[in-house]
């Protein structure tokens, strides 16, 4: 697919001839050092999107990224969050006591010591969390590593959750165990927490572990302990493999301007951010905000996110975009080229959570969020659609986006009679599988109080990308009106 990237690749066979073959030759060394996700980088150049396409998909083909699948079973995973004097104190163990498990060669390629470690944990409810990472022994000062023999190493960090990690002690010893301790809490913790997968990656060698639901033994609030993962061994440890959704981002189309708080010109559109202080290293969310006819991007994000609101997102490190309306009947005609593009730039200047890219919008804005949520369903997590109810074709119908649906009845009209296109919009995707609330507050053209002042936001945070179950299933959470229903 022009234009976008991919997180895993299709394995791509035989042989390709001609200028294609030669520009990969010219480039393999540089490819080598390139992960996947930034071979978007290297299309760009290129004359022809369809010569760049086919260069990345060879160049991919033959890396030996990720060469070295070796699923495990797992002992036990255990995650809480307990309250203390001074404040939460948050601890993760996964223990494997795989003896078919060993060590990458010491010195070599992917040597953690040498390299670094990445931990990624998934589940049911929460999707896949945000990465755990241990730095490599020239950045780990204060901690360190040691190998006390070939393929064994250990990793140990006295003053975590301080940097330079929040892992306490990574341990590998070939042929006993997989043991890691770290303080954090990478799930919600809500209970409900379900099935989970853990990813231990050492440069291209990954280590994986899926524990069923059968195997939980705690879910509660502030508690998930799981112990014997599944009996079933995995084919390899790739996102498909352990059932794990990620979004597909898009790119850009030509040099990016420098984004900053205030206007900001994209293709042929005006856009105003809000960027939080820490963006640039903190993997915040990513919000798009849409204004009603006549209105301004200022206006939009005032009553859709007020004060508090608003400054929860950039306190995370979020950012949020509204564009300036083109002041027809729907505002925004034609914007989809102008967010891929936006959202492209952004992801190359702060480190957004790709897993947090929603929408949220009102009237016209409303319209354009629903429209965004399927055309757009490469990437976009969740969305909040007051008076909405636009639809398109499913850019990627395995992505079941939740939505949280508004309107004010049959007098919620303004040009247009919005309840029947909110309702269809939500029959439609409820029927695809997505989760959906639909709510009709009788009020009219307007936006309620009660969604602005919070719900609107925590449905937002609640749901990231690739979230298997909404954690509404089963009751809303206190503080939806009565008027609230959701689906199954």
């Amino acid at each position: 697919m022009t234009g976008t990237r991919r997180t895993e690749t299709d394995t791509i066979r035989g042989a390709m001839i001609g200028r294609w073959f030669g520009a990969l030759v010219a480039t393999i060394v540089v490819a080598r050092a390139q992960p996947q996700q930034r071979c978007r980088r290297m299309v760009r150049p290129m004359r022809a999107r369809l010569n760049g396409l086919l260069f990345c998909m060879l160049t991919l083909a033959v890396l030996p990224a990720h060469a070295e699948d070796r699923p495990i079973t797992g002992f036990k995973l255990s995650v809480s969050r307990t309250p203390t004097g001074t404040g939460l104190l948050e601890q993760m163990v996964f223990e494997s006591k795989d003896t078919g498990l060993i060590g990458p060669a010491s010195g070599g390629a992917d040597d953690p010591s040498l390299v670094g470690a990445t931990i990624e944990v998934f589940s049911e409810r929460d999707g896949l969390t945000a990465p755990i990472l241990v730095p490599p022994a020239v950045s780990a000062v204060p901690a360190q590593w040691k190998s006390p023999k070939p393929n064994d190493y250990v990793f140990t960090h006295v003053d975590a959750p301080a940097a330079p990690s929040t892992v306490r002690r990574l341990d590998l010893r070939s042929g006993v165990k997989l043991r890691l301790v770290a303080y954090t809490a990478p799930f919600a913790l809500a209970g409900g927490t379900g099935a989970t997968v853990v990813r231990v990656s050492l440069g291209s060698v990954r280590y994986c572990a899926r524990f069923e639901s059968s195997a939980v033994r705690t879910d509660k609030p502030g508690r998930f302990l799981a112990k014997g993962s599944t009996s079933e061994p995995l084919a390899d440890c790739s996102d498909l493999a352990l059932g794990i959704s990620r979004p597909i981002l898009p790119s850009p189309t030509r040099a990016c301007p420098t984004l900053a708080n205030g206007s900001n010109a994209i293709l042929d559109k005006v856009v105003k951010l809000w960027v939080g202080p820490t963006a640039t290293t903190q993997s915040g969310p990513f919000v798009f905000v849409w204004h009603g006819r006549l209105r301004t991007p200022e206006f939009a994000v005032d009553h859709l996110l007020p004060g508090a609101q608003l400054q929860r997102i950039l306190d995370m490190g979020g950012v949020v975009a509204a564009f300036e309306g083109d002041g027809t009947i729907v505002e925004f005609a034609n914007y989809l080229p102008a967010s891929d593009e936006l959202l492209g730039c952004a992801l190359e200047q702060f480190a957004i959570d790709t897993r947090r890219i929603h929408s949220i919008g009102f009237s016209a804005g409303g319209l354009q969020t629903t429209k965004l949520s399927q055309a757009r369903s490469n990437y976009i997590a969740s969305v909040v659609a007051y008076s909405g109810g636009f639809r398109a074709p499913f850019q990627n119908p395995d992505n079941r986006f939740p939505a949280l649906v508004v309107h004010g009845g049959a007098t919620d009209v303004y040009i247009i009679n919005f309840e029947p296109l909110s309702v269809a919009y939500y029959d439609e995707i409820v029927a695809a599988g997505h989760f959906a609330i639909l709510c009709n507050h009788n009020g009219g053209h307007a936006v309620p109080e009660v969604f602005a002042d919070g719900l609107a936001v925590d449905f937002m945070l609640d749901h990231p990308f690739g979230r298997y179950r909404s954690p509404y299933v089963g009751g809303l959470p206190s503080g939806y009106p009565s008027y609230c229903s959701a689906s199954e």
